[in-house]
């Protein structure tokens, strides 16, 4: 059941993780099947939508994460502790980065991501005159990629 939008929606969702659902979608055989597939997916299921939102989070505190522990590896050529509190931080660093490679394959590939990333309603927010609009310059379909891309990129430097 989609939401029809006299619901109360998911306190912890945002507008991007659900305005996706209405299409158009570039192969609609594809989203008909998928769509077919979240048949059980209730209001709450809707509302909570992709999670996408969550994944730039974490992406981008992992990110940060191994980035610091970086920096505090260099700093340790001249300070000593510095790489110490580095190398200490490395294995955890790792971890969280891993956990997030995974969740980052769960929430792009599961039913509900893979007919998100065929959708081509826009995703990107633009002001006009200030008021916040949905704009077409970003679908959900390139954001679909982006996230793809992203993900190789970091299973790739996981690997590596």
């Amino acid at each position: 059941m989609e939401p029809s939008g006299k619901e109360i929606y998911c306190y912890n969702s945002t507008a991007y993780d659900f305005s996706f659902k209405d299409g158009p979608f570039s192969d609609p055989t594809e989203a008909k099947e998928l769509k077919r597939l979240l048949g059980n997916c209730d209001t709450e299921c809707w509302t909570i939508g992709t999670r996408w939102s969550i994944v730039y989070t974490l992406a981008g505190f992992a990110n940060l994460g191994m980035i610091i522990q970086a920096v505090l590896l260099a700093a340790g050529v001249y300070v000593l502790p510095s790489r110490l509190i580095g190398l200490f931080c490395q294995t955890f660093c790792c971890l969280l980065y891993f956990s997030v490679v995974i969740v980052v394959a769960v929430f792009r590939f599961n039913t509900i991501g893979r007919y998100a990333a065929l959708s081509q309603a826009g995703s990107s927010i633009t002001n006009i005159d200030g008021v916040p609009t949905i704009s077409n310059e970003r679908t959900y379909e390139d954001d679909g990629q982006t996230i793809l891309r992203l993900w190789v990129v970091s299973l790739v430097y996981l690997i590596a």
